[in-house]
């Protein structure tokens, strides 16, 4: 399933196998994707990479997904924010949000709905982003 627009995606979890997993899956959908496995190379990779994305597992060595959330919505570049966690309750969904994440998915995440969510919120954001029309 190739994607409408390529992204720029980050992708952080610390099971490398869910990781690099993700990373094939959104690559063969046309997406550019950098992986990273704890909470200090992300904030890094956010830096360099500037994704239009990322896909953060909550429960991260060193820096949670929660501080990286924030942190990225306090750097003031445009990034949908997926929570990606095996916790997945009602409680854990609406955490995710107050601390800045667009949406939670409970893993394991169904593929295909990742790219939907995932371009959806990317297609949004891009719009409310462009120049207007003169």
């Amino acid at each position: 399933m190739k994607a409408s627009r390529a992204y720029r995606i980050l992708v952080v979890d610390d099971n490398r196998d869910a990781a690099d997993s993700m990373a094939m899956m959104l690559e063969a959908s046309g997406h550019t994707v950098c992986s990273v496995y704890d909470g200090r190379e992300a904030a890094e990779a956010f830096e360099t990479f500037q994704p239009d994305a990322a896909i953060l597992d909550i429960g991260l060595p060193h820096v949670s997904g929660y501080e990286l959330a924030t942190q990225f919505r306090q750097s003031g570049h445009p990034c949908a924010l997926i929570a990606i966690s095996g916790w997945g309750t009602d409680r854990d969904k609406e955490q995710a949000r107050r601390w800045g994440f667009d949406t939670h998915l409970t893993k394991p995440a169904d593929p295909h709905a990742v790219i939907a969510m995932l371009e959806g919120l990317c297609d949004a954001a891009f719009a409310a982003h462009a120049p207007a029309a003169a």
